[in-house]
């Protein structure tokens, strides 16, 4: 089944803006970022939400945190949207703690395990969906010492 991806289109319109609006020419960075957070926050959640939901219909994404940064020390210098969010099952109470990082220069978000999961070794709760969700997440840290996040275009398609 193929899947329209939101958070794709949302930022390549992200990218095709800050280079219209020559956010990378010489502005305080800072304050730019800021209201680039400001302005683009509601439509990456958006994004997200939505290609979460086309795949994994009766789960609740909750964001807690949004920064943006336009130009990101540890991205070698990439626009980087973070998001933290949790993951819950609407049908039970439990839920798993994710992290959306999109590299907007390279339009590719990748989706990866909060700390507190990262080091479990298997799901030990009974929701079926988020253990789908985890186990496809978890496949990304099988390398001991390495750390690669799948993409959400990944996680949704497949």
């Amino acid at each position: 089944m193929t899947h329209i991806i939101n958070t794709e289109e949302i930022t390549l319109s992200l990218d095709k803006y800050l280079k219209e609006n020559n956010y990378f020419d010489g502005k305080d960075f800072e304050e730019s970022s800021e209201q680039i957070l400001i302005s683009w926050e509601k439509q990456f959640r958006e994004a997200i939400s939505k290609d979460l939901m086309q795949r994994f219909s009766d789960v609740n994404i909750n964001f807690l945190s949004s920064q943006f940064a336009l130009a990101s020390a540890d991205s070698q210098s990439a626009c980087e949207f973070l998001q933290e969010a949790i993951i819950s099952d609407k049908a039970t109470t439990e839920f798993l703690k994710v992290s959306f990082k999109t590299l907007v220069n390279y339009n590719t978000t990748t989706i990866y395990l909060d700390s507190r999961y990262a080091d479990r070794a298997k799901w030990e709760g009974e929701s079926k969906i988020l253990k789908v969700i985890f186990d496809k997440l978890k496949v990304a840290d099988q390398l001991s010492g390495y750390f690669n996040p799948i993409t959400l275009k990944s996680l949704v398609s497949g």
